[in-house]
């Protein structure tokens, strides 16, 4: 038994078996490389169609077209009167409160009412003077411009009541015209001392030429001469009075210009100084009501935040009431892009929308379609973009969110899908056009 291992022992050591157990069949060899080739055949078309996006990350809120308003105390004081209760409708301009101020609020409001319903009837000044002339209200600070407003008024009123210009227009307009007639009957008398001045004309000549011929004496030639000059000065007399009673016409017609001048001037006067006043105490009325009056200023369901009961204290800037409005329109997102690679986000792309207080996990994302991107960076450096929610708040999971007003979370924006082949050359086509470049 031994000496057949050793016989075996022999025969594998021997050079004939080695040589046959170190050559490797050629068709091993063939089979072997056409097999790694297809595999690296294999491994290009896969990098070549397998493609995957890259995505952007930018914080997003999506809200409504028609967000919450908060409503904001202005003044610091204490809240003299709640005229709505919580989670009441309330319309836009509906009254919601009153701060405490030195006016009495119930006079502020009476007095702004009037003004819009005197506004509705034309600035009637009739009617003006009725509802303001007797009222006595307690206005505080807007007080003074209130009372120069009423003065104004009620002298405005007083001009027009009174009337003054236009009966002095109407006597000064009978005036001339009985200066006109007067001016008529001193044309008619002198175009007879006309007349009359030729006629004593042809007798001089006619007694001067009889006179020369001395078939008249002196005596008589001296009355005619007489008669002539009366005649001559009846004439230029005839003649002053026309041109006196013509210049008491322009006279008259210049007083009539000049009283409907000042008739004008005082009532555009009257006009600008009601109009000022007018337009201060508006002023006034509307930094007050600013300042101490909250207003709803959108339709919707008010929501107490710090306030609940009256003559609580509230402090500049503290938001008091929020309003959700009652027509829920289609949510959008707006996005934050840094300004990092913001150069590849394009209005058709995909955004993913995973919100803060719905995990993803459990609810899954909102699909965006990106329509908006602003030209330029905000001053903080960031793109604003917009992002449409055309299945609305339903996730691809399926679940519809509640659409609340406003929701913040991560949009995953899918940017242009490029393959890994693309990918690995990326970095050596870099390389090479920086060393074309570097060659020129």
């Amino acid at each position: 038994m031994k000496e057949e291992k050793n016989n075996n022992e022999i025969e594998l050591r021997s050079d004939e078996v080695q040589e046959v157990m170190n050559k490797i069949s050629p068709w091993i060899i063939r089979s072997g490389i056409t097999a790694l080739f297809f595999i690296v055949i294999i491994l290009f078309i896969g990098c070549y169609l397998f493609k995957y996006p890259d995505v952007l990350q930018a914080d997003i809120t999506v809200t409504t077209e028609n967000p919450p308003t908060y409503v904001l105390a202005r003044v610091s004081g204490r809240l003299d009167t709640l005229y709505v209760g919580n989670h009441q409708k309330v319309s836009k301009g509906t009254f919601l409160g009153c701060i405490i101020n030195p006016a009495v609020t119930n006079d502020v409001l009476w007095l702004m009412q009037n003004l819009q319903d005197w506004q509705r009837r034309g600035y009637s000044l009739n009617e003006g003077k009725i509802i303001f002339e007797t009222a006595t209200l307690q206005l505080g600070d807007i007080q003074a411009i209130y009372s120069s407003f009423v003065s104004v008024l009620l002298k405005y009123t007083h001009f027009k009541e009174l009337n003054y210009y236009d009966k002095k227009i109407c006597t000064e307009k009978e005036r001339l015209a009985d200066q006109k007639k007067y001016y008529g009957l001193i044309r008619r008398q002198h175009n007879l001392a006309e007349k009359e001045m030729k006629v004593a004309n042809r007798i001089y000549t006619r007694d001067s030429i009889l006179y020369v011929d001395n078939v008249l004496i002196p005596a008589e030639f001296d009355v005619s001469k007489s008669q002539y000059l009366q005649q001559l000065r009846a004439i230029e007399t005839s003649r002053i009075n026309l041109l006196q009673a013509e210049m008491q016409v322009r006279q008259s017609e210049e007083n009539v210009l000049d009283v409907m001048k000042q008739w004008i001037d005082e009532e555009q006067q009257y006009q600008t100084e009601l109009k000022n006043t007018l337009e201060q105490l508006l002023a006034k009325l509307q930094a007050w009501k600013q300042d101490y009056l909250l207003e709803s200023p959108i339709d919707g369901i008010i929501t107490f935040i710090t306030v609940w009961t009256q003559k609580q204290n509230v402090q500049s800037g503290e938001s008091l009431f929020v309003i959700v409005p009652t027509d829920m329109s289609a949510p959008k997102g707006k996005a934050f892009l840094p300004i990092q690679s913001s150069g590849k986000v394009k209005i058709g792309q995909k955004a993913h929308i995973r919100l803060s207080n719905y995990p993803e996990k459990e609810f899954g994302y909102v699909q965006g379609e990106i329509f908006a991107v602003s030209p330029v960076p905000t001053a903080e450096g960031n793109f604003i973009v917009e992002v449409s929610l055309p299945n609305g708040l339903e996730t691809n999971y399926g679940k519809e969110l509640p659409p609340d007003q406003e929701l913040k979370g991560m949009a995953d924006i899918i940017l242009e899908d490029l393959s890994v082949l693309e990918r690995l050359l990326a970095p050596i086509r870099q390389i090479w056009m920086h060393n074309i470049k570097g060659d020129k």
